[in-house]
């Protein structure tokens, strides 16, 4: 090793910038699917924690409906869920590796990185910001326009407004370059495939073509919220033990 070599330190999504295939956005046609999974499962996980009954609504246009595959797309996701509190949308949005899904608890997204992943993907492909509108008390709703700083893995917000509102929610706009004519079929199909396995919620798909999908919820139950879980003997390690250590 060279005396002269010099030593830095990047942040998480500069490193996901570099690699970014590593989270399933590698090609135009893959990406669109990623973030439409990536939305519609954090919006239903949203409302499986607070135990309301899911109405998901997702949208797909095309930017420039005359240009061919791929070109730029904006995705649109609105849920009636819990919302996030104003102080931590510019975070949960703006910052890989920040959420609340790194408890013990069995949920559809673990890692607090694919949405903000499918931001960062929108950002560098479109150069555009997010629009967030989100509101948690059912009486004002905050309205973020911002961009990922990369380099510091940190919310650069453009526009933060206030409106009154009369219920909960959350949803999220990006505008990203994909490929529907090779994605959409797989697209409808994960929708579809997703009201099967959650027939208490209602999912509302509108695509490029102006088609629209709607899948009723059959059901008004749902099932229990999942709990924190213990480490099981035959899966624990020794950071694990000592972490329970300290915390005893």
């Amino acid at each position: 090793m060279s005396s002269k070599e010099s030593f830095t330190q990047i942040s998480p999504s500069e490193f996901f910038y570099r690699n970014r295939d590593l989270a399933g956005f590698s090609n135009p046609t893959r990406s669109l699917y990623t973030a439409v999974r990536e939305f519609v499962e954090n919006s239903l996980d949203a409302c499986d924690q607070k135990g309301i009954l899911p109405d998901v609504h997702m949208s797909i246009k095309a930017v420039d409906v005359e240009k061919p595959d791929p070109k730029q797309y904006i995705l649109s996701v609105k849920d009636n869920g819990p919302g996030i509190e104003s102080k931590h949308v510019p975070l949960a949005f703006g910052t890989v590796l920040y959420g609340s899904k790194f408890g013990l608890k069995q949920a559809r997204g673990m890692f607090g990185l694919g949405a903000t992943m499918a931001i960062l993907y929108g950002q560098i492909t479109t150069n555009k910001p997010l629009i967030v509108k989100s509101s948690a008390d059912g009486k004002i709703q905050d309205e973020y326009e911002m961009l990922l700083d990369i380099q510091k893995n940190k919310p650069v917000i453009l526009k933060h407004e206030t409106k009154e509102v009369t219920k909960t929610g959350l949803s999220v706009s990006i505008r990203l370059e994909g490929d529907y004519s090779k994605a959409g079929t797989k697209i409808r199909d994960y929708v579809y495939q997703t009201s099967l396995i959650t027939p208490y919620a209602t999912i509302t798909f509108d695509d490029p073509k102006g088609d629209k999908y709607r899948y009723t919820k059959v059901v008004r139950t749902m099932p229990p919220s999942p709990t924190i879980i213990r480490p099981h003997p035959h899966g624990i390690d020794v950071e694990t033990i000592r972490r329970m250590l300290l915390d005893t």
